[in-house]
């Protein structure tokens, strides 16, 4: 019944569940902050090319065109 109880959690997590495992997974020294040295890891990860268009993306969000 236990095992229920808590699969129960990830199978439909609550939106503050689902935040604090998205904090959980940038805070990656787990010091109860997102810190630059864990942004800096987490974009470590992620191929540059990703990056670029995740930039070019917020630009043209930001601006409305991409410069």
């Amino acid at each position: 019944m236990e095992f229920v109880s808590v699969s129960g959690r990830f199978l439909n997590p609550s939106f503050e569940a689902k935040l604090k495992l998205v904090f959980d997974i940038y805070d990656v020294d787990s010091d109860g902050s997102i810190s630059e040295n864990d942004i800096r890891g987490i974009l470590s990860h992620i191929p540059l090319e990703v990056i670029v268009r995740i930039v070019i993306i917020l630009d043209f969000v930001r601006n409305g065109r991409t410069s």
